[in-house]
Formats: C-alpha cells, sequence, structure tokens
C-alpha cells in the first residue's frame, strides 16, 4: 500500500483525527498496518476506522484493542453492519449438494451472438493521475470522463455498458453518467472483478450470468477474472484502458476478456489512454525581471546556437517551395523605429479600453 498526500504538511497536525476509510473489515489487519505507519511518521492520540461491514470475529476484536494499547491511542471502529461470519466445517459438502441441484441449469451454454463483435480502438489525451495515486480535486477525473464521453458519443447506438477493469472505475463511471445525460441510448456501467460467484439464472438469484476469462500470470496473483450479469442485452460494450499496456492485457490470453465478450455486443470501443512524452528537464530562472527566480519555469529548449532567423522574403520563398514549413524558421526581429513606436503608442492609447473588454469578455467565457 502507498499513502500519497497532496499536502504532506496535513499528516503533521497531531492534534487531528484521522480517519481511515474502508469497503469492509475482516481482521484489521491493513488498518493496524496503515496506523503503525502513520504514528511512526507522527504520532497522534486518534483514530477512527469507518467502514461498511465490521465482520471481524471475537480474536480479531480483541487483538485490535490490543494493539490500541500498545500504541496508546484512542481507536474506533463505526459500521453500518456488524456481525461475525461463521463457516460451518461442512459447508463444502452443503454447496457440493446444493451446486448438484441446479447443475443442469448450470451447463446450459450462456447466449451468444451470431457474428463476432468489431473492435475499434480510440486513443485519448491522458491528462490525469490515476485515482489510486492521490486525487486532490475529483473534477480532474470528472472532466477527463467528459471529454471520453464527447469522444464515443457519436458513435453509439442502442444500449450501451460502460466497463471497468477491477478497482480502475471511477473514471469509467463517470463516463457512463456523462453518456446517460447526453441520452445516446439506454447506457449501464459494471466492472470486471476478482472474485468469483457462482452464477444461476434464476429470477430470484442477483448473478444470473457469468464471463469467466483469464489475464497474464502474474507474481502473487491470479489469472482468473469475472464479469457478471453481462448477457447479450447491449449493443455496444466501452472499455476505457489506462494505456496500450493495459489492453494488450485484455487479448493476451486464448480466454481473454476480448474474446469472450466479442460473442456477446455487436461492437466493442476501446478507449485508450495516450500519455504524452515526458519533456526535458524544464530551467529554472532567469535571474532578472521582477519575478522571484523560482516562479519561472521555461518549457522551452535553447536553441541559441541555431541560425533560425530567415529575412522575410527567403522565408517566404521557402515555404511556397515545400522547402521549409512556415514553423521551422523565425523572420529576422528588427529594432523598431521611433516612429513605429509612436505609432504603437498611439493604438495602445485609442483602443486599450476595447482591447481590454474583449480580453475580460473572453476570460469570463473560458472560466464559465
Amino acid at each position: 500500500h502507498y499513502l500519497t498526500p497532496a499536502d504532506r504538511g496535513a499528516l503533521d497536525d497531531r492534534s487531528k483525527t484521522v480517519v481511515l476509510v474502508d469497503d469492509e473489515l475482516t481482521t484489521g489487519k491493513t488498518a493496524r498496518n496503515t496506523i503503525r505507519m502513520l504514528n511512526t511518521l507522527t504520532p497522534r492520540s486518534r483514530y477512527v476506522i469507518a467502514t461498511l461491514a465490521d465482520l471481524r470475529d471475537a480474536r480479531s476484536r480483541t487483538e485490535l484493542a490490543h494493539f490500541a494499547d500498545e500504541l496508546g491511542i484512542d481507536l474506533s471502529v463505526v459500521s453500518l453492519f456488524s456481525g461475525e461470519l461463521t463457516i460451518p466445517l461442512d459447508a463444502v459438502a452443503e454447496a457440493q449438494q446444493v451446486i448438484a441441484e441446479i447443475e443442469a441449469d448450470l451447463a446450459a451454454p450462456a447466449a451468444q451472438r451470431i457474428t463476432p463483435a468489431s473492435v475499434v480502438v480510440r486513443g485519448h489525451r491522458n491528462s490525469t493521475a490515476h485515482p489510486r495515486d492521490g486525487v486532490a480535486d475529483l473534477r480532474v477525473l470528472d472532466n477527463a470522463a467528459s471529454e471520453i464521453a464527447s469522444l464515443i458519443a457519436p458513435v453509439l447506438t442502442g444500449s450501451t455498458l460502460v466497463l471497468g477493469i477491477e478497482e480502475d472505475m471511477y473514471v469509467p463511471l463517470r463516463t457512463a453518467v456523462h453518456l446517460e445525460q447526453a441520452h445516446r441510448g439506454l447506457v449501464h456501467f459494471g466492472a470486471t472483478t476478482r472474485s468469483p460467484a457462482l452464477a444461476y439464472d434464476h429470477p430470484d438469484y442477483g448473478i444470473r450470468d457469468v464471463i469467466s476469462y483469464q489475464v497474464p500470470q502474474a507474481d502473487g496473483d491470479t489469472s482468473a477474472r469475472f464479469l457478471y450479469n453481462v448477457g447479450v442485452q447491449y449493443d455496444a460494450v466501452v472499455i476505457i484502458t489506462g494505456g496500450p499496456a493495459a489492453t494488450d492485457s485484455l487479448t493476451a490470453t486464448a480466454n481473454s476478456l476480448l474474446s469472450q465478450l466479442s460473442m456477446r455486443t455487436d461492437r466493442i470501443h476501446i478507449i485508450e489512454a495516450q500519455t504524452m512524452p515526458a519533456a526535458s528537464e524544464p530551467l529554472r530562472g532567469p535571474e532578472f525581471g521582477s519575478y522571484p527566480t523560482e516562479d519561472v519555469t521555461w518549457l522551452l529548449k535553447d536553441l541559441s546556437d541555431v541560425a533560425l532567423e530567415v529575412s522575410a522574403e527567403d522565408r517566404e520563398e521557402a515555404v511556397q517551395n515545400g522547402g521549409m514549413h512556415y514553423a521551422e524558421a523565425l523572420p529576422i526581429e528588427y529594432q523598431p523605429t521611433p516612429a513605429y513606436q509612436d505609432l504603437f503608442r498611439h493604438s495602445l492609447t485609442e483602443h486599450r479600453r476595447q482591447v481590454a473588454l474583449h480580453v475580460a469578455t473572453a476570460a469570463e467565457r473560458i472560466w464559465t
């Protein structure tokens, strides 16, 4: 696990309570490790663990209490649901009996479309950090989702499933919201998962359909992945990936997600993040002017040793003959004459209110 605060100083105030939020508290081990790390950085007196479901057994609750005493902290747990999960010793045998009763239904092949789906990969400019690296302003991710929705909306017809890949689901979810607001047919959202579950096509059961697929094997991880309740109801599936490598993982195995999905829908749209190449190290300065040196960053390459200036006549001729693009050379800059400077000052005085109004109007529209 990683802690990536936008402001490191926010962790230094010992008087503040730290609240850890998680979906489920099973043993409390992850919370204990996190609190121990935080307390090493900045000791404080109070922590709160907020969770949807607290499923710790009696031993785990005792261990967390002893942990709090060890560090000398006030540690509370707040949950919407609290209970203890007990698995009988004969649970596997009992489950096998239930599965045997519905085995015939489970063996029925899932419905498929006649022809495989067409797959289109589109790129979008990736200007956001991954949410797992810490996000100070969720509007940044929402803007990215809005851009993706604008990119894909014109080509969507009928019902659409926007698919998140495991934990990478926030931007796909917001993209689905924007598509829904655009009234581009029926829009649903789903996500793949590592968690296996029994699929049973019965009106009273929540998981009616399953797609089981494989991803490349990684150390310490299983390659099995699952997607539930897709059926054949969607005309198009939109998958948003973090880049080419993430896209390749969708087809990297014989039993891949794309191979499974291609028989469940007509079209698959993959929206792939395209990260801009890293720029060279920016220059700091200059040592002149009214701005502090640390506030000025040059994002330009130093070309002072390169002959770039060309006379207007030679530049025009080279551009017209195809020997040069207009951006490959600069016109020679001459010192303005006194008459030229007088004309500039006169124009500035004459039109400054109009220019200021236009600049302010444009800025207001951009801000709005």
